[in-house]
């Protein structure tokens, strides 16, 4: 093998998106979309973290649920992969960061690289400066 031959990486898929956010919350994955049959009519694995957001946000004041959510974040956020990093900030933080309280929650709580992505969706999505 040369110095420049590339060695194929596994990448995330829409399938496997789902099989994680099923296996971190169990609890409701009976909401998420079937990761072995995709339904082609609904954009997933992106409706199904946009579902999570919607739970969290009725459940907010759960600090065991919004730790588990915290900690899914960091997850996806460091996971190097590119689908989990854009359903961390399209879905997972554009989503929370709505509720102010919840991005104040989130922010100190969450690795630098989502902090920077929560940061840009308050300023640009919800106006926010500070």
């Amino acid at each position: 093998m040369g110095s420049y031959d590339a060695v194929p990486v596994p990448s995330v898929g829409p399938s496997d998106a789902l099989r994680l956010i099923r296996a971190r919350f169990p609890e409701l994955s009976k909401q998420f979309g079937d990761p072995d049959n995709i339904d082609p009519e609904t954009p997933e694995p992106y409706y199904s973290y946009g579902l999570l957001v919607k739970e969290v946000l009725k459940r907010e004041d759960e600090a065991p649920l919004i730790q588990r959510v915290i900690d899914f974040i960091n997850e996806l956020a460091l996971s190097r992969e590119s689908l989990l990093e854009d359903l961390v900030g399209v879905e997972l933080l554009e989503g929370l960061a709505q509720d102010r309280k919840m991005a104040a929650t989130l922010y100190p709580r969450i690795v630098p690289a989502a902090q920077k992505t929560l940061k840009l969706i308050e300023q640009e999505t919800y106006g926010r400066t500070n």
